[in-house]
């Protein structure tokens, strides 16, 4: 999950977080907690873990700006870490 706190600030400098989660931010994001995944076994589970994860943080947090001024919160959230149930590791 660190890795996703280092591309979005970058882009975020670009353009304006303040405005929600369009497809470009949820697809960094995504892309980011696959790449970070190497925890769990398929890319079927990635996948699965992932988008549980961007769906929770999400609702919990309204734009990318809320996201990544409580990313140390994320990683520690209880209801996304209920993402991993079901989730296959090596």
């Amino acid at each position: 999950m660190k890795r996703i706190v280092l591309g979005l600030p970058i882009v975020c400098l670009l353009a304006a977080c303040e405005t929600g989660w369009d497809s470009e931010y949820k697809d960094m994001y995504h892309k980011a907690c696959v790449d970070e995944s190497s925890w769990v076994k398929t890319e079927a589970d990635k996948e699965r873990y992932c988008d549980c994860v961007l769906e929770k943080t999400m609702a919990k947090y309204p734009t990318v700006a809320d996201a990544l001024e409580n990313m140390d919160k994320i990683g520690s959230d209880s209801s996304i870490q209920d993402c991993k149930a079901g989730v296959a590791t090596q």
